[in-house]
Order: C-alpha cells, then structure tokens, then sequence
C-alpha cells in the first residue's frame, strides 16, 4: 500500500496524484468516506505484512537482522560467518520442514547454494550473491517458480495484432535514465512468490507506470485478476496462471478488461495456487474497474533502438529473459548468461532504465521476487557495447514462451540474457470507473 504523499492529498482507492495539489476541502460525508479508507489501507497494510510473514517469514527475520533487531547473529547475505550452518539458515530464514527425508534434500541444496556463493564472491566480479530464502531450492524449482514461456506470435486471441514500433522522428536517447527517478511513476517491487505468474506481475508494473505517466496519478493494482482469469487458448507461455503464460495475454485480457486495485482482488497465489475466476472474482473487478489500456505494442525482435526509443518515450517495458542465474543475486552490475551455452529465455520482468557505473554500462530490472531480493527488487544487467550483436540460441524454446500449436526447435536471442527478444508495452493506458473518480458512494 502507498502511504499518503507529503502534501496530504488524499486520492481515492489507493491511487495519489503525481502532480502538486492543493489543500482539499471536504464534506462531513466526504471526509468520513476519507477516514474509512485510510482505515481500511491501514488493515490491509496490517495483513500483507501478516502474510508476509507467514509466506516469507525468512525475508522478515533477514530484515530484521539487517536491521539489528534479531536476537540471530548479524547475516551479510554476501559475506556469511565461515562456521554459518544449515541450522543458523533456517532460524535467519524461518524454514521448517515435514520431515527429516525433506530436512535433508534442503540442507544439500542449502550446502550446494553456500559454496556457489562463497566461490564467486572470492573472485572479482562487479556483482555479489548472497545466501536468501532460495537458497534451499534445487534449480529445476526455481525455474518452475519463474513461468514464463517465448510467445513469438505474442498473441493470445486472434484479436490482437502485434504492431511495430515507428519513429515518429529522431529521439534523443539520453546517457543514463530511469523512470524511477522522474516522477511517481513507479510502485515498490512485488513478491509473485511460488507462482509461476512473472508474466502478470510484470504486465500489472508497466500498466501501473504507463497509466500514471499518462494521467499523472499512480495506483497499485492486483495482478491477481490475470492469473486466475486471463485466457490462453493457445497455451502460449504454458497454460496460464502459475503454469506461465506471456506479458502480451496480459496486457490483452486488460484491453478486453480493467485491472482493479491490489485490496479489491488480492494476490491469492503466493502459494502456486492460480485460483479459480469465481463469479465473485468477477463481479470485484468487473464493478471496480480502475485501469485498462487500448492496445499494446512489440517491439522489434532482437533490436536494440526500438526498445531504447519506447522505454525513454512511452514508459517501461515488459521484457523476456533468462534467469536462471539470479536466484543469489544481492548487488552489482551482473554479467549472467553467456553466449555460448543454452540461453533459456524464461522469466517476464521489467526494463525501469539504463545508467553507467565506474565504467560499466547497465539495465536496470525490476522484478516479482519481493523487495529484499537484490537491490530493493532490482537487478541491474551488464549493457554490452554492441548489444545488438551480443547472441546466442535458446534451445529449449518450448520450455519458455512458445505456444502449444508452434514446434520451434531453437530461437536466435540477443542482449544479455536475450533481453532484447521479446520486449512489449501497453498503450492508450487509461483510468476507467473507479479510478476516474466515477465512484458510487
């Protein structure tokens, strides 16, 4: 939930202006419709932080010893004691087990995550990994958790058409940019959990910034709705909800829809549940809608101006890529992926902006791993000097974002971790309903 902005402007249903506002007058009926939603955020603040804790009680315990606040010995994720044992990481982390068979296959995997951690950090690479709460995870689950797959067609009804993008004339691309930095145009990173939904957590984050770029008032909204509702009757990017699916489903269930706020439709899948689109599910967001778009585009494959022309002149974009290798992320600019083995393109994220450290050119990703993975839910990618031409192959395409009607046996990806192949963005982001103040009170 946003807290209220310092100018003490109240906007309606979680949403707030990114623009100055005045001192508000209300009514007596106003101001306790005002006082009831304040009310309710802070009960629904109160919850997620409720479930937060029982979903990522670890992240919480690494909070708190980041902070000083837990009776555990400090944890430098990057950097644990050289006795830190399997013990010490379920107490940091909150972890318990069914039993002792199960106890054991984590503490390999946990001993397995300890060594890759304390081998790469011992050389000298620009990024650091760290022990976190998937550390006890086996490879093979934490692909299954990221659930996207390569949609070439990118289309999930044959309604929608994928449209290229057309300089309308030459654009100034600046050294550095990110939008985080130029207005309120950005909600904090989000947790899908151990759902495979990257796809509609980050079609929900480029919807949620292409609206408030548009109108100048930013609102969280739920992805919930995608993942138990969006249809994709050709299983492009597996067969929806936790099974994956591709940011364009997205974007073209919210064409035909509207996405509604987080608090009316919670996010239910944490647990790798889809859920099913009750009739009730329905209902909240069919009478609550906030924000809809009017169509979407895909930008060129393997371009590299397209997408930097779209990302600095419409907003951020969902793109496609291989993560296979972030899992232990903390900080840094990260070099994962190289060229000459299996390029797996399988998680949806989003491109925030570029910049440029000591030297070494970067992408600045958001993420769906929650806001204590990496650097506040970020992870920034090495930007090659000819990114364009920095290739390689994706041989398992099938395991990523293909349909179920398509038989590709490898695809050509460019960019670090194939960060140029399949990028996207809304347009035409608009406040519908509720969100354009149409409220019955």
């Amino acid at each position: 939930m946003w807290p209220l902005s310092s100018s003490n402007c109240i906007m309606p249903f979680s949403a707030r202006s990114a623009q100055t506002c005045s001192t508000p007058t209300f009514t007596e009926t106003e101001l306790f419709g005002k006082m009831l939603r304040i009310a309710s955020l802070a009960l629904g603040l109160a919850l997620s932080r409720g479930q937060d804790d029982c979903a990522h009680g670890d992240g919480n315990a690494l909070l708190q010893s980041r902070r000083g606040n837990s009776s555990l010995a400090l944890l430098s994720p990057e950097d644990p004691p050289n006795d830190y044992s399997f013990e010490e990481y379920m107490k940091q982390f909150q972890k318990s087990y069914p039993d002792k068979e199960e106890l054991q296959k984590r503490k390999q995997a946990f001993e397995t995550s300890l060594k890759e951690v304390r081998e790469h950090n011992a050389g000298k690479f620009s990024w650091k990994l760290g022990i976190n709460e998937f550390s006890d995870y086996f490879p093979q689950e934490l692909k299954a958790m990221r659930g996207l797959r390569k949609d070439r067609t990118k289309t999930g009804t044959e309604a929608m058409k994928e449209k290229d993008t057309a300089s309308k004339g030459p654009v100034m691309i600046p050294d550095s940019f990110d939008w985080r930095e130029k207005g309120e145009y950005v909600t904090p990173a989000k947790n899908q959990g151990h759902c495979g939904s990257c796809w509609a957590f980050a079609a929900t984050a480029v919807i949620e910034s292409h609206a408030a770029i548009r109108t100048g008032i930013l609102a969280e909204l739920g992805p919930q709705m995608m993942v138990s509702c969006a249809p994709n009757p050709r299983a492009c990017g597996g067969t929806g909800g936790c099974e994956g699916a591709t940011a364009q489903i997205g974007f073209g269930f919210v064409m035909n829809n509207a996405l509604t706020y987080e608090e009316t439709v919670s996010y239910s899948s944490f647990w790798g549940s889809s859920g099913e689109c009750t009739d009730t599910m329905k209902l909240h967001y069919q009478h609550y809608p906030v924000v809809s778009v009017q169509n979407y585009v895909s930008n060129p494959t393997n371009q590299l101006g397209p997408l930097m022309e779209a990302l600095v002149t419409a907003g951020p974009q969902a793109i496609s890529v291989d993560a296979s290798g972030w899992s232990p992320y903390v900080n840094g600019i990260a070099d994962f992926c190289p060229t000459d083995r299996n390029i797996d393109i399988d998680h949806a994220v989003v491109l925030m902006g570029y910049g440029e450290e000591n030297g070494v050119k970067y992408w600045t990703i958001r993420n769906s791993w929650g806001t204590l993975w990496g650097e506040d839910g970020y992870i920034r990618l090495i930007r090659h000097e000819k990114e364009q031409t920095h290739c390689g192959y994706d041989r398992t395409p099938m395991d990523g974002s293909a349909c179920a009607d398509e038989h590709v046996t490898e695809q050509y990806v460019c960019g670090t971790c194939g960060i140029l192949f399949d990028t996207s963005y809304p347009t035409g982001a608009h406040f519908v309903g509720v969100g354009s103040g149409d409220v019955n009170r």
